[in-house]
C-alpha cells in the first residue's frame, strides 16, 4: 500500500508538466475529425505545409484527444496518476512477495519510482507503461513454467499494438531476446540444479521458442498505417543531430544527467551489480540480461531510464530475500498490537490523502494553490492544472484576433497555441513545434538568432511574423530588443511571459 499511496500522492500533486501534451491533443484531433493519420508539415509556416511528416504514435494521440474531450486535463491527470500508483502497486506487491519482506518490497518500488518520476507524464509513452510490466511478468513466469510456453506469441502481438502507441515499440523484442539469452545459458550453466534460483525444464525448446518470438517481435511492428517507414522514423529520429545536442533526455545518462536523478542511476547500477555478484551461485541470468540490457540503454540515452527503473523491483527482490532460518520462528518479527493499529491507520490516511487530493477535487485545487510542487497556474481556467509559465492569458488574447497569424514564440508553447488557435482546420501559424526533426537545421539556426541578435528583425520580415510569445527565462534578449522596438507593442505581461503584438496587425 505504501508504494501506491506515496506515489499516487506525489503524481496528484503535480501538475501537467508536458509541453509534448497539447502537441499529441493536436494531432489526435486531427485524426478524430479526418479519420486519417497526418502525414503532412501542416503548422509551421517556415516550411512547405505539405512538406511530409511522420506521425507515429497516432493512437496515443488519439486516445489523449479522447480522455480530454471526455473529462477535460483533469481526467487526463487522473490517468496518468493511476497508472503510476497501479504500477507502483503492482511492481511493490511482487518485490514484497519476491523478497518475502514488506519493507524490502517498498523501498526497491520507490528507488525505482524515483527514477521514473521524471519521465512519467502525459505523453504518448503513458499508455506502454502497462504492456511493459506484464510482458517482463509474464516473461518470468514462462521461464518458470508458470504458464504455458505457447504464451510467447502474446510478445509480437503486444509489438503489433506498441508500435502505434510509441517508438520504443523494440522493447517486446528486447525482453524477448533477454529470456532467450537466458535460455541459451541454462543449457551451458556448469551450476548444480539445487544452486539455481531458477530450474528452467527443456532449455533448447525454450531458446527456440524466444528467439522465434524475438524475430516476429521485429516483424510486428510493420502492422501500422505506414507500413515499414516506422523502423526509417526511428532511426532518423534517433540520430538527428538537432535532437542529440538539445533534448536532453536523448543525450546520455550521467552522474549530472538528469540532475539528481543521474546519480540515483549509477548508485542502482552498482548496487544491482553488487547484489547480482554476492549472489552469483543461484543468480537467474534472465534478470542479469534484463537490467544490464536496460542499463546499458540508459547510458546511451537518458530516457530509457524509465524502463530501467520499472525493472529494479521486478529483478533485485527475490536476491535480497531474507535467510528462512533467520525467519523460522516470526513472532518476534510481529510488531506489538499498538504499532500495528498505528501503521495501519497511518497507512489508512496516507491512501485517503492520496485519494481525495487527485485532480478534479476542491482539496486537489486549494492544495496545489497553497503547496505547490512546482510553480503551478493558480487561477481560472486550467487553475492547478498546468504550469504556472502555460500561456493561457496570452493564446486568449491570440484567439482574439481574425484570420491566420505567424506567432514567434518558445518552442515549448507550440502545442498548446496549435491545439487552442487552430480548432477547426490546420494552418501554419508557427515557427517550429514539437517535432524536433521536421524543420532543417538551417530554421533552427534562424531560430536561434532571433532569440538571441539584433538580427530578429530581419527573420521576422522574411516571415511576416504579426506576433511573438516570448519565455522570459529562454528568451530575455529578443524580449528586450522588441521591447525598445517602435513597431511593435505588449499586450499581456505576466511573470513568465510576454507577448508582443506587431503595431500595425491591431
Amino acid at each position: 500500500m505504501l508504494p501506491f499511496s506515496l506515489v499516487l500522492l506525489c503524481f496528484g500533486m503535480l501538475p501537467l508538466r508536458s509541453w509534448d501534451y497539447w502537441w499529441h491533443l493536436t494531432m489526435g484531433r486531427l485524426v478524430h475529425q479526418y479519420g486519417a493519420i497526418p502525414a503532412a508539415n501542416h503548422y509551421l509556416y517556415t516550411m512547405d505545409p505539405e512538406a511530409p511528416s511522420y506521425i507515429q504514435p497516432w493512437l496515443s494521440q488519439w486516445l489523449f484527444y479522447w480522455l480530454h474531450d471526455l473529462g477535460g486535463l483533469q481526467l487526463v491527470l487522473l490517468v496518468r496518476n493511476l497508472i503510476a500508483g497501479g504500477l507502483a502497486a503492482f511492481l511493490g506487491m511482487r518485490a514484497m512477495r519476491q523478497s518475502r519482506s514488506a519493507m524490502f518490497g517498498a523501498v526497491l518500488t520507490l528507488v525505482g519510482f524515483a527514477q521514473a518520476f521524471p519521465y512519467i507524464a502525459a505523453r504518448s509513452h503513458l499508455f506502454v507503461l502497462p504492456l511493459f510490466a506484464l510482458l517482463v511478468w509474464l516473461g518470468a513466469r514462462i521461464r518458470k513454467g508458470q504458464t504455458p510456453l505457447a504464451a510467447v506469441i502474446l510478445f509480437p502481438g503486444v509489438a503489433a499494438l506498441w508500435a502505434n502507441l510509441h517508438g520504443s515499440f523494440f522493447l517486446p523484442a528486447a525482453i524477448a531476446l533477454a529470456f532467450g539469452a537466458a535460455s541459451i545459458c541454462d543449457r551451458f550453466d556448469p551450476r548444480p540444479l539445487a544452486e539455481r534460483r531458477t530450474v528452467v525444464e527443456a532449455p533448447t525448446k525454450q531458446s527456440i521458442a524466444w528467439f522465434g518470438a524475438f524475430v516476429v517481435s521485429l516483424v510486428a511492428p510493420l502492422l501500422n498505417p505506414r507500413g515499414a517507414e516506422i523502423y526509417g522514423y526511428v532511426i532518423a529520429l534517433s540520430t538527428n543531430p538537432e535532437i542529440q545536442n538539445t533534448v536532453t533526455e536523448w543525450m546520455a545518462a550521467t552522474p549530472w544527467n538528469p540532475p539528481g536523478i543521474g546519480m540515483i542511476f549509477y548508485a542502482s547500477m552498482g548496487a544491482g551489480a553488487y547484489i547480482f555478484w554476492r549472489n552469483r551461485r543461484s543468480v537467474d541470468p534472465a534478470d542479469v540480461f534484463l537490467f544490464a540490457g536496460l542499463a546499458l540503454m540508459t547510458i546511451m540515452a537518458a530516457r530509457a531510464m524509465l524502463w530501467f527503473a520499472l525493472i529494479i523491483p521486478f529483478v533485485l527482490a527475490a536476491y535480497l530475500r531474507a535467510d528462512d532460518a533467520t525467519r523460522a520462528d516470526k513472532a518476534p518479527d510481529i510488531p506489538p498490537r499498538p504499532v500495528r493499529a498505528f501503521n495501519l491507520l497511518f497507512a489508512i490516511a496516507l491512501l485517503m490523502s492520496a485519494l481525495i487530493l487527485q485532480p478534479g477535487t476542491i482539496y486537489h485545487r486549494d492544495f496545489v494553490n497553497a503547496y505547490p510542487a512546482i510553480p503551478t497556474r493558480d487561477a481560472a481556467p486550467l487553475n492547478g492544472l498546468v504550469l504556472a509559465r502555460t500561456p493561457v492569458m496570452e493564446t486568449a488574447i491570440l484567439e482574439q484576433h481574425p484570420g491566420d497569424q505567424h506567432i514567434f514564440h518558445d518552442q515549448e508553447f507550440a502545442g498548446y497555441l496549435l491545439f487552442h488557435l487552430t480548432r477547426s482546420r490546420p494552418a501554419p501559424i508557427v515557427f517550429v513545434d514539437q517535432r524536433v526533426e521536421l524543420p532543417s537545421a538551417e530554421i533552427w539556426d534562424l531560430y536561434a538568432v532571433a532569440s538571441t541578435t539584433s538580427a530578429w528583425k530581419g527573420i521576422f520580415q522574411q516571415y511576416d511574423i504579426t506576433a511573438a510569445l516570448l519565455n522570459k527565462e529562454t528568451q530575455p534578449i529578443l524580449i528586450e530588443n522588441m521591447r525598445a522596438d517602435s513597431d511593435w507593442e505588449i499586450r499581456h505581461e505576466s511573470a513568465y511571459n510576454v507577448l508582443f503584438i506587431e503595431k500595425k496587425r491591431r
